[in-house]
């Protein structure tokens, strides 16, 4: 478990062999370090699917290169962003986001970073911020609408994006959380008093009108 073996000459590395390969790689990418720190994944993913392009929406080692060179000149977000037809937020949350730890951005670097970003299962935000849970929380408790939590976490927390999450992500912890006995509670917190999200093609539509409308015609 965790990828190392201890032995009496300390811990070695340990690559397991057969149809387990697969999983661990898997794995590898995602758990964290023994001692409990942040998991940086492993690398035990092959160059090639690094740099192999899955889609014009993410940018590219090229275009990533190119967004270094033009940084260094001194080049502007937008000026960059017009050299690669993108958006200048694109290019802006590229340079603040994609980083290493001594705030340079290197063009390699920051498309490994991007591309092992993608990877999945994750972390859900919310549960990997005890302080951010406990918030929603009591907000859930106060009746809060999803809605009205994020607009409130960002009046609240004006600057602290730890604390910023969308909508949908407190639903999707919420329901996720509805198991056993915290089933009851998630309910009875929610507004409609159900915690299982129930799919919009099954709800039955309202007419708009009791009597059925007549055409000017």
């Amino acid at each position: 478990d965790k990828g190392v073996i201890k032995l009496s000459t300390g811990r070695v590395p340990f690559v397991p062999a057969g149809p387990d390969v697969a999983l661990y790689n898997r794995l590898m990418q995602v758990i964290e370090y023994v001692d409990g720190r942040q998991a940086v994944p492993v690398q035990v993913i092959p160059q090639q699917r690094i740099d192999r392009r899955i889609s014009s929406r993410y940018l590219s080692v090229e275009e990533r290169e190119l967004i270094f060179d033009l940084d260094r000149q001194g080049k502007g977000v937008r000026e960059i962003a017009r050299r690669l037809q993108r958006s200048a937020g694109t290019i802006s949350k590229e340079l603040k986001r994609n980083r290493d730890e001594f705030g340079v951005y290197l063009p390699t670097y920051a498309h490994r970073k991007s591309v092992l970003r993608r990877f999945r299962p994750k972390k859900r935000k919310i549960d990997a911020n005890p302080r951010l849970r406990t918030v929603i929380w009591e907000m859930v408790k106060d009746r809060y609408s999803p809605e009205q939590i994020s607009g409130r976490l960002r009046s609240r927390y004006p600057g602290d994006e730890t604390m910023y999450v969308c909508p949908e992500t407190i639903y999707q912890s919420l329901y996720f959380q509805a198991k056993g006995e915290l089933k009851k509670e998630v309910a009875a917190a929610l507004r409609r008093g159900h915690a299982q999200r129930r799919p919009r093609g099954t709800r039955s539509a309202r007419k708009r009108f009791v009597d059925p409308m007549v055409m000017i015609s």
